[in-house]
Parts: C-alpha cells; sequence; structure tokens
C-alpha cells in the first residue's frame, strides 16, 4: 500500500475513496451522501489560499465539477488572493461557474485598496448555484469597511422565513 501511496503522488492523480453503497468520491472526510438538491441546501466552504479561475485552470473546473456533482447550492472561499476589482478577474470567475452550472449568482469582497496585479491576499467568493436557488435571492454583499473579510446572501425561504450565508474569516 505505501508502494502504491507514493506512485499515486508521483504521478499526480487525485485520490478517490470508495464508499459501501460503491460510490467513488474525490472529496476527503466523510461520504457525501446523494441528495436532492431542490429540497436540500448543500454548502460547500473552504479556505483554498488562492484561486486562479483563468480559461485553463482544470483543476478549479474539476474542483466545480465535484462541487456540481455533489449537489452543492452553495459555494464559500476564503482568501482567495485575487484583484476582485479587475473586470477579467471577475469575468473568468463568472465563465468557469457558466461552464458547470446553468445559473449561479457570485459575491466576492475584495479590499478597498487597488492592485495592478491579479494577485491580492485576501478576499472572499460566495456563490450560490442552480435556478431553484438563485431566484430565492433577496440581498447579497460584502462587508461595508472594505476589509474583504466576509460576503452574505439573504435568501427566501418556507413560510416568511429568511436564511442568510455569511462566508467569512
Amino acid at each position: 500500500k505505501k508502494k502504491d501511496k507514493e506512485l499515486r503522488e508521483r504521478q499526480g492523480e487525485i485520490p478517490t475513496s470508495s464508499a459501501k453503497n460503491g460510490i467513488t468520491s474525490t472529496l476527503f472526510g466523510h461520504t457525501v451522501e446523494k441528495i436532492d438538491n431542490r429540497s436540500t441546501f448543500r454548502a460547500v466552504f473552504q479556505n483554498p489560499n488562492g484561486i486562479n479561475p483563468y480559461e485553463g485552470n482544470y483543476s478549479f473546473l474539476l474542483s466545480l465539477s465535484e462541487c456540481y456533482n455533489q449537489c452543492v447550492s452553495l459555494i464559500g472561499l476564503v482568501e482567495t488572493n485575487r484583484e476582485w476589482k479587475h473586470y477579467e478577474q471577475q469575468k473568468q470567475l463568472r465563465e468557469a461557474f457558466q461552464k458547470i452550472w446553468r445559473s449561479s449568482v457570485i459575491q466576492t469582497s475584495a479590499t478597498v485598496d487597488q492592485f495592478e496585479d491579479n494577485y491580492k491576499p485576501g478576499g472572499t467568493v460566495l456563490a450560490i448555484c442552480e435556478d431553484h436557488w438563485v431566484s430565492r435571492i433577496i440581498e447579497k454583499g460584502e462587508d461595508p469597511w472594505g476589509l474583504a473579510r466576509w460576503t452574505y446572501t439573504l435568501l427566501a425561504g418556507k413560510k416568511d422565513k429568511k436564511v442568510l450565508n455569511v462566508n467569512g474569516y
């Protein structure tokens, strides 16, 4: 087994795990149960220590595809390390999501300090995915102090309930 693990690491193969029910996942941790994402809202939060949503970044697209396959409706990322005030960065992020989901709404945060480079420490991304959840968005935004520490969405729930999703660090 140790030899197999070393070989896999050298080859750069994505590790997988198999569950009793035969479902294979590239996610680490507990087995991800199949859900009906029209009735169950699944959220994933991660500190990726930087993302780069350019068109040829297949690793990023693979991560989004895995979220789609696991019926994730909300993706929260902190410490994205992007200058979200650059139009091109926002565009690349939207295009990456559009390759996977029919509809999504993305809220980003970046500090008020302008960077010329695309790399910028900090920042957050919060995305709501799929029509039936996107249509429930009442409000979205970021921290009003310009510190890029959190983003939020407010969703309309059942029976006049509201659901506030906050993504921060």
